[in-house]
């Protein structure tokens, strides 16, 4: 049975809900954008999994390093670790591994293992993936708390392709940044601008197949995530596109990265650091990289001076 919009939008919205006990609205992003991002991989991983042993009747005839090696050619596109290999405590740093470990001590610290793992297993599509995680400790996020965050968002439908299209998880990404951008007050131009801005500026810059898009002020990558939306809507290719982006905050530039793959874009780089001080696009001569087209909604609201060493806030 397809999952509908509504159905995964509520399930993700009463897990998120689960933090009002521990924290303000405007941290839930932090929190939830990467449970969800992993409950995703996992589940991704897991349905592929299945398939592969279905394919291979229970690997018969396979040596572990064969199996292995046809897996990750054929059926997988990234890696879910093991982590505390060796030792008693030996687990998948999936979503359903460490789940069935809510009940003991040091959750959050599992959950760190496990983020982390994946970054590092897969460097080239997840590194600095998870933002900085300080949510993961107890003294911010009681486990008890986090406990109920994940029991509630598990009763959310398995988030793999076979179960769920793009659209309908892109859609309830950008449901969930609506909603936190609404209940954040002030601190909501960080990550999130109005769709309806944002898909004025990108039909006015009217953005061709395999050009390279640049957002300095990317937030949470709605600007480049329009910009493929807008040639899939006309019959082009969106996935040609090289889309860049550059965020000052390191757990927003995740939330970006993880938006974009949401979307089932994977033809992206997203940088951290101030744009002005610090531009991260750059020539092989140190030169600032150019762009066919550069899409931004800064945020005005900061006044910026000049001083003795560059560029500050005045």
């Amino acid at each position: 049975m397809a999952v509908t919009q509504q159905e995964i939008e509520n399930r993700l919205w009463s897990a998120a809900d689960e933090l009002r006990v521990a924290m303000p609205e405007a941290q839930y992003s932090s929190v939830v954008f990467p449970l969800m991002f992993w409950k995703y991989l996992s589940d991704t991983w897991e349905h592929n999994h299945q398939e592969f042993l279905a394919q291979y009747e229970g690997l018969d005839g396979l040596s572990p390093e064969e199996a292995r090696e046809i897996e990750y050619r054929d059926h997988q596109s990234f890696e879910i670790p093991v982590i505390r290999a060796g030792t008693v405590q030996e687990r998948r740093a999936s979503w359903s591994s460490i789940l069935a470990t809510v009940a003991q001590h040091g959750l959050g610290q599992r959950v760190r293992a496990s983020l982390q793992a994946i970054e590092s297993a897969n460097p080239d599509k997840f590194s600095r993936l998870f933002g900085s995680m300080t949510w993961t400790s107890e003294a911010v996020l009681p486990g008890e708390v986090l406990t109920s965050v994940m029991r509630a968002m598990d009763r959310t439908p398995k988030m793999h392709e076979g179960n769920m299209s793009h659209d309908v998880l892109g859609g309830a990404y950008e449901y969930l940044l609506k909603r936190f951008s609404d209940g954040s007050g002030i601190r909501a131009g960080q990550f999130f601008t109005p769709r309806e801005v944002v898909e004025l500026i990108i039909e006015l810059l009217d953005p061709k197949n395999h050009e390279s898009v640049y957002d300095p002020t990317c937030g949470s990558g709605g600007m480049l995530i329009a910009s493929a939306n807008l040639l899939k809507a006309r019959g082009d290719r969106g996935y040609t596109l090289s889309l860049n982006g550059q965020e000052a905050v390191t757990d927003t530039a995740g939330v970006a990265r993880m938006n974009l793959f949401m979307h089932n874009l994977t033809e992206f780089k997203v940088e951290v650091g101030d744009t002005l001080r610090d531009p991260r696009f750059k020539k092989p001569d140190g030169s600032v990289k150019q762009f066919d087209m550069i899409v931004a909604n800064p945020p005005y609201s900061l006044s910026l001076g000049l001083s003795r060493g560059g560029l500050s806030e005045a």
